[in-house]
Order: structure tokens, then sequence, then C-alpha cells
């Protein structure tokens, strides 16, 4: 028998993640699992006089956390519930670090869809987490059939 508790989306918070958060929230309601967004700003990059941006991870965190809110806002998700996390790192390592660290069941992401040099140039993220995993991965495309609208 099948059985979801936890629910990881990692999220850039962009209009293609939407149909990822929708199936979250559908399955959720389904199982009676827990949600977890999970976004990832990328580490300070240097600047030209080779010093770091400082930012405190408290302001961070509280960007993010915003960022992770308008996203929620913005999104019409009755009766679920979610769980805001805010990471900092490289997206994908992050991503499966956490994996590692915490108990999940079904990790939902969404698809941007990129094709031939765009692509080949920015690689897919989705791709990689799905590669590399512990756990399954739903894989949304943004364009298609889809079974939750």
């Amino acid at each position: 028998m099948l059985q979801l508790k936890t629910i990881l989306v990692p999220t850039d918070c962009s209009v293609h993640s939407k149909i990822s958060l929708r199936y979250a929230a559908r399955l959720a309601t389904e199982f009676g699992a827990s949600v977890t967004l999970l976004y990832v700003e990328k580490q300070a990059e240097q600047k030209k006089e080779n010093t770091i941006s400082v930012m405190s991870e408290y302001s961070r965190n509280c960007e993010g956390q915003k960022n992770l809110k308008n996203f929620l806002e913005s999104e019409d998700s009755p009766g679920s519930e979610f769980n805001l996390v805010v990471l900092e790192g490289e997206v994908v390592s992050e991503i499966i670090n956490y994996t590692k660290n915490k108990v999940v069941d079904l990790i939902v992401m969404s698809s941007h869809g990129y094709k031939g040099l765009a692509y080949s140039m920015k690689g897919s993220i989705t791709e990689k987490v799905t590669r590399y995993a512990n756990c399954p991965v739903l894989c949304l495309k943004n364009e298609g059939q889809h079974f939750i609208k």
C-alpha cells in the first residue's frame, strides 16, 4: 500500500513551480501528508574587490521566507499547510542533502522544459535531482496533460 507522509517541493517561486505546488497539495490532502516547500538561495558571489557580500543568515532566511509566503499567497491551495524551509548553497546539492537528513517520501518538481542550447548551457536541476535523489521524484512537465488542475 502506498503511504506518503512527507512531500518535498523544491521551488524557485516561479510560475513554472505552481504546478508542483498544486500536485503536492492534492497528494497531501489525499494521503494526509505534510508538505515542505524548499527554497534554495545561491551562495553570495564574490565582488570585484574580492570581498564577499555579507548578509546575515537571519536576513537571508527572512528574504527567502518572504519569497515563499508570496509564492503561496499567489496560488490558492485550500486545506493544505506548508512547512517553509530556506537554505543557502548550490541548488541540487542542498535538495539532495535535505532528503538525506530528513525523512522525505516523495519529491514533487516541475520542469521548465528547456531544449537545445538553453538546456545544454543551463542543465536541468530536475533531471539532476531525479538522478541523485534517494526517494521517488514526481517530475511534472509544465505543458501537456495534467490529471490535477
